[in-house]
């Protein structure tokens, strides 16, 4: 689950924080990278932002992501109970929710994933946050 994505994003982050790799953003595109240390760097910024992006993505409360089972939990007895009848609809609302943010002309996940993703991935990978 999210857990084990933000580990592997700390495990990838670990050379990173060493020195060995340079971050790179990949979100600022500067060329073509010029030495080793660049090349490793935007590699690993890929794969860590990508790990947190599914963590952060596996929060949405829905059916059947983690968030759901997260928030329910959470919730007082009597509202977690209300939550939890929601499962009866299955991916139903996911589903949607996926449909609908290929459709908009502003995506509906990404306005939100990706912006916190790039912020936890910095993070993780000891980059300091803009």
């Amino acid at each position: 689950g999210p857990a084990s994505n933000i580990l592997a994003a700390a495990l990838l982050a670990l050379p990173i924080r060493a020195g060995l790799a340079d971050w790179s953003s990949p979100f600022l595109v500067a060329g073509l990278p010029r030495t080793p240390a660049e090349l490793a760097g935007g590699m690993l910024s890929y794969a860590i932002l990508f790990n947190v992006a599914l963590a952060v993505f596996n929060l949405i409360p829905l059916v059947p992501l983690d968030g759901f089972k997260a928030l329910a939990a959470v919730l007082p007895r009597g509202l977690a109970d209300k939550f939890e009848k929601l499962e009866r609809f299955g991916p139903f609302p996911l589903m949607l929710l996926l449909m609908l943010d290929v459709m908009l002309p502003v995506s509906l996940i990404g306005s939100w994933v990706g912006p916190l993703a790039n912020w936890t991935g910095r993070i993780v990978a000891g980059h300091p946050v803009d």
